[in-house]
């Protein structure tokens, strides 16, 4: 399931992966739309709210960070929805104009960049 290898042309375009038991399939799923459907940057399509729904419990999550408008209709549907903290994390790698472009999720406090001494 991941790492997830997604091709152009032959040739490798989008690396990404992630930990997070069930939600892998919906965090990686969300990266790859992001990225080829919407045209998004690897950081940019990193770092957007993303939802999940895994069948059993029958309820969609939502990271905090959507539009609150958003989550207020969504809100008001019988699907049992639950708003939390940021959670799984992505590690990506975007290949494209001969350079790679690579992006650390800050989802995770042990991708934040440190100083030469932390």
């Amino acid at each position: 399931m991941t790492p997830t290898i997604v091709f152009f042309q032959d040739q490798p375009y989008l690396i990404t992966g992630s930990p997070g038991g069930s939600r892998i399939i919906t965090t990686v799923l969300q990266m790859i739309l992001n990225v080829i459907e919407f045209d998004m940057e690897v950081s940019d399509a990193t770092v957007q709210p993303r939802i999940h729904h895994q069948w059993k419990p029958d309820v969609l999550g939502l990271e905090k960070g959507f539009n609150s408008s958003i989550i207020e209709q969504i809100m008001q549907s019988p699907q049992k929805v639950y708003v939390h903290s940021p959670g799984t994390s992505l590690e990506s790698i975007v290949l494209k104009n001969s350079y790679h472009y690579g992006f650390g999720d800050t989802r995770r406090p042990d991708s934040l960049a440190k100083g030469s001494d932390g």
